[in-house]
């Protein structure tokens, strides 16, 4: 499950070329890491994927990667030129007879990324894919079943594009101005590129009667998928505020943040929290799974690209710290593992489980961090983008960031702690929680 929203130059915020914003929705004990692989020749002649090989690409690029830590493929992620690439959920008809047949929605993503310069590139070389190797609905969860095929949104300085697919099947828009999707399929009749045999296709399995008119989102979406997942909800409210920011003085890095990090209502609370906000809580058996990364892309008038991430779940709760392209800090290596002291996302989880439960102060905890550090970090990476700046001040910035949200974790914790807020909430989400935490090994919360 995701959100998605960007913006092209002449609605960004300061003329940048691309501003780009994801939330990536999956199982609360799921980590989802942020990591970094670096432009590579390949002596292998085939790539092995989940469910089938296929030719191994002779130099894969520079990308970074917002991925479930027991997947190769990732949810988003941006290249070195810039290509920047998201998938949703397509809440569809039949998918789980399609598991285990052809390529994932996220092996897509990585594929396109590793291999494509732009995003013309990367539109062929996923609707190719898709009608060469099939697509498999395996979402790759860790406990619960959940089948889906992917649409994407794809994007460079210059082009945007978004894809719905059905198995093999796909239809693609062009994108300008601004544009949001939350899972589940929009495109009806009017598409500017599909797959040969659309319709002959959906009338073959009986998703359409022959002689009606031919609509993609009527032919295989899942109504009743959709209204639980609340996709429609989600969507007007990233149009709605993205608009406004756009009509205004744009959207830039601010802008898309606080629509990652925004809720329903503003009375919102986790415990009743529900599918309908942007920044996803879990609660339960209707709302099983939240946010567990979110990525901004920045792309500016000189081309220089920062990647802006929380490394964790629950960005209303989290900060974003800026990444860049030729430094070496988002390892791969144990960010994923809880008994590891370099995985941040674990780390970030014992504060998490923390603050649902004492929301309100764990709010007021952030808020002074969010307007003070993010603010000076922004400001600092617009300053080393007017210079010419060494990759070592670049990695030595991220690595400030990092190290200042751990500290600043150590210390909120020990608050959170010393707080033994009573737990009043409903002894269904509570116990919901319990046994995310007895999965999880945290028991001492």
């Amino acid at each position: 499950m995701a959100d998605i929203f960007l913006a092209t130059q002449k609605l960004t915020k300061n003329r940048a070329k691309l501003v780009f914003g994801k939330n990536t929705n999956r199982e609360p004990n799921e980590p989802q890491v942020m990591v970094r692989f670096p432009k590579k020749k390949n002596k292998e002649k085939f790539l092995t994927l989940t469910y089938l090989e296929i030719p191994q690409s002779k130099t894969t690029f520079e990308i970074m990667l917002s991925k479930s830590s027991h997947l190769w493929g990732a949810e988003m992620g941006v290249n070195e030129f810039g290509l920047t690439i998201g998938k949703t959920i397509a809440v569809c008809k039949s998918a789980k007879t399609y598991k285990g047949n052809g390529i994932t929605g996220a092996e897509l993503v990585r594929l396109a990324l590793e291999r494509c310069k732009t995003s013309e590139q990367a539109l062929e070389l996923i609707t190719n894919y898709l009608e060469e190797f099939g697509q498999s609905s395996d979402s790759g969860c860790i406990k619960l079943e959940n089948f889906h095929f992917s649409n994407f949104v794809i994007a460079d300085s210059e082009k945007a594009y978004y894809i719905e697919t059905f198995a093999n099947q796909w239809v693609a828009l062009k994108i300008q101005g601004y544009f949001s999707i939350s899972d589940g399929y929009i495109v009806e009749d009017k598409f500017d590129y599909s797959s040969k045999g659309l319709k002959e296709f959906a009338i073959k399995n009986n998703y359409v009667s022959s002689g009606n008119s031919f609509s993609f989102k009527k032919a295989f979406s899942d109504k009743l998928g959709n209204k639980l997942l609340q996709t429609k909800i989600r969507r007007n409210s990233s149009n709605t505020v993205g608009e406004i920011y756009c009509q205004t003085e744009g959207l830039g890095v601010k802008e898309a943040m606080d629509i990652l990090r925004s809720h329903k209502n503003s009375s919102y609370a986790p415990h009743n929290g529900d599918m309908g906000s942007i920044c996803l809580h879990a609660s339960g058996i209707l709302t099983p799974y939240q946010t567990t990364n979110s990525l901004v892309v920045e792309i500016k008038e000189n081309s220089k690209i920062t990647t802006w991430s929380t490394l964790s779940s629950s960005p209303c709760l989290s900060l974003y710290k800026p990444f860049y392209f030729g430094t070496d800090i988002l390892s791969e290596d144990k960010q994923g593992d809880k008994n590891s002291i370099e995985s941040f996302w674990w780390k970030f989880e014992e504060f998490h489980r923390l603050a649902i439960q004492d929301y309100e102060y764990a709010k007021h905890l952030v808020l002074k961090e969010k307007q003070e550090s993010e603010r000076h970090w922004r400001r600092k990476d617009k300053e080393f983008q007017n210079v010419k700046t060494s990759s070592k001040h670049f990695q030595e910035f991220s690595l400030y960031a990092v190290q200042h949200h751990k500290e600043i974790l150590k210390i909120w914790i020990r608050d959170l702690k010393s707080r033994n807020k009573s737990n009043l909430f409903s002894p269904l989400y509570n116990m919901y929680w319990s046994a995310r935490n007895k999965e999880a090994n945290l028991i001492q919360l």
